[in-house]
């Protein structure tokens, strides 16, 4: 699913087969769009029943207003919609903060489900992502 910010398109349907974990990006600084977030987020969540693991990016959170994980958790409703393992890391494509951590937390709670170890947090970062400098 990709949001252009005019509307949403759905693009999950003819290509989920064995999708175990989705990532959800939220635009933290733009609270007037979360209740359109949450409508997609529970029609995503129907359509891939399968999925396990749910982690949300707070994104934006070098904007000045962004709302916090918290405000994000209630906003979303997550105690209601989600049945399954969810993280909510707040983070910043601009200054890399919280995308490491979110994607290592998901990565763990998909081994342990697993139980195999058959991914490494290395495979899942995609290589567009760069390291940050502390």
């Amino acid at each position: 699913m990709w949001d252009t910010r005019q509307h949403f398109e759905d693009m999950v349907r003819p290509h989920h087969l064995d999708i175990r974990g989705i990532i959800y990006v939220v635009d933290s600084s733009d609270p007037g769009r979360l209740r359109i977030a949450t409508r997609a987020l529970d029609r995503l969540l129907r359509d891939l029943p399968d999925a396990s693991v749910l982690l949300v990016f707070a994104a934006k959170q070098d904007r000045p207003g962004a709302m916090s994980v918290a405000d994000i958790q209630h906003q979303l409703q997550l105690q209601q919609l989600v049945d399954k393992e969810c993280g909510v890391f707040a983070c910043s494509a601009k200054t890399g903060e919280g995308i490491d951590e979110g994607i290592a937390w998901l990565v763990r709670q998909l081994r342990q489900q697993d139980g195999t170890g058959c991914c490494s947090a290395d495979q899942a970062i995609p290589c567009f992502l760069q390291q940050v400098p502390s």
